[in-house]
């Protein structure tokens, strides 16, 4: 693995589509905790074990308002600061991201995708139904609605900025929406399953981040601020579910910026 590679792993620290895939097949058995099925925190429900698709929208309004709410803070305060620091290295990083396999940088792109992630959500939702299965429905619900509160969060902040991708191909570079999606799925995975699951679908992520890099769309800073935003969805809709608590902290290092988790009590 090159220098460059390594850089960009770090750099990139996103989750990705197959974590959506491991939501689809992943469906617990009778030791799953009550404690993993949350109370709906927009409607004030006491259960939101089985969710209906009309409930799951309605309440992306109370998810927006949760995604900026104290718990999140310490997360966008952070990531924030990282991606306004890690301007300076934004070319540094996207022309170390192109020296990685033409054939890996494709692959990530679609991967990260918001008709993959979002798809991959109400195809979850689906089999919970059909299924009947409460368990696998209110996942679909969350990661549904962290799909949908994590884009309006992105869509408005890229006509806001209208900045130029490193291509120059539009004004739509910042925030990556890529990484809001993928970070938005590894997180209600993670909070929902624990790290067993979480790790590997924040692995695939330094893909992602390091695809769309390497594709040339976006810099540094552009993932980096996806990533907060991501997060903050995937925390904000399942508030009350995780199984670990932990906390997170991201500094820039030259070429890249290193992500840091840990655990609390």
């Amino acid at each position: 693995m090159t220098k460059a590679t390594i850089s960009l792993l770090l750099a990139g620290f996103v989750l990705a589509g197959p974590g959506v895939a491991m939501s689809q097949v992943i469906a617990p058995d009778s030791s799953t905790p009550a404690s993993a099925i949350q109370s709906d925190p927009a409607r004030g429900s006491s259960s939101f074990a089985n969710p209906s698709l009309g409930a799951t929208f309605t309440s992306v309004g109370g998810d927006l308002r949760h995604m900026f709410a104290r718990d999140n803070a310490g997360v966008l305060t952070m990531f924030g600061t990282a991606a306004l620091f890690a301007t300076r290295w934004d070319r540094v990083a996207v022309g170390e991201a192109r020296e990685l396999p033409s054939g890996l940088v494709s692959a990530g792109n679609p991967t990260g995708a918001l008709v993959t992630q979002l798809g991959g959500a109400f195809a979850t939702f689906a089999i919970g139904k059909v299924t009947h299965s409460s368990r696998v429905t209110t996942l679909g619900s969350h990661l549904i609605r962290a799909q949908v509160s994590s884009q309006i969060v992105v869509q408005t902040l890229k006509f806001a900025a209208e900045r130029s991708r490193p291509d120059s191909t539009d004004h739509f570079s910042f925030p990556s929406g890529h990484t809001a999606s993928a970070f938005a799925t590894a997180t209600v995975l993670q909070r929902d399953f624990g790290w067993k699951v979480g790790i590997p679908a924040y692995a695939v992520g330094a893909w992602v981040a390091a695809s769309r890099m390497g594709s040339n769309k976006h810099y540094l800073s552009d993932v980096l601020a996806g990533a907060a935003i991501g997060m903050s969805a995937g925390r904000a809709v399942t508030i009350g579910s995780n199984r670990m608590k932990f906390d997170v902290g991201v500094a820039p290092a030259t070429g890249g910026a290193a992500v840091m988790f840990t655990k609390r009590n």
